[in-house]
């Protein structure tokens, strides 16, 4: 866990035990209870100031998080889009997608949490009869629903 204190006040700090130590003006057990830190640190500051010198007690800048799911564009385009052979997204394909563009790799099973809190919601395609035909619908409409409302109103 990250010390408390500004990456100034910390360098400061890093830079004053350092000095207490080379100077010999307290020993790294002293030093570490001044500090409130552990001689594990010291060492490593040590080793740090003995291969850079004062630079290498500098602030090291954290990396950037990863970039979150936030930008729904991709998963709008459609799965064919994004190379699949038919328009039905799921949580892999997702996640593959993800780790594609984005460079960040989702667990599939976290992808639904992440979908939640954008606010998208499990949507299950319809399901349409295999030899289903337009004409053969349109037939029954015309011919036989005809038929069955006129036994229905007699």
């Amino acid at each position: 866990m990250r010390p408390m204190g500004t990456a100034a006040d910390l360098q400061e700090r890093r830079i004053k035990v350092v000095k207490w130590i080379t100077d010999g003006t307290v020993s790294k057990k002293e030093a570490a209870k001044r500090a409130n830190v552990s001689i594990r640190a010291i060492d490593k500051w040590l080793e740090k100031y003995k291969d850079r010198g004062i630079t290498g007690l500098a602030p090291i800048p954290a990396k950037p998080p990863n970039r979150k799911l936030t930008d729904k564009q991709i998963l709008l385009k459609g799965a064919v889009h994004s190379g699949f052979e038919e328009d039905l997204w799921n949580c892999p394909r997702i996640a593959a997608v993800i780790k594609k563009k984005l460079s960040v790799s989702y667990h599939p099973q976290h992808i639904g949490r992440l979908l939640r809190r954008m606010g998208w919601t499990l949507q299950r395609p319809a399901k349409k009869a295999q030899g289903r035909s337009a004409s053969d619908i349109e037939k029954w409409t015309k011919v036989e629903w005809k038929k069955i409302k006129k036994s229905q109103e007699e």
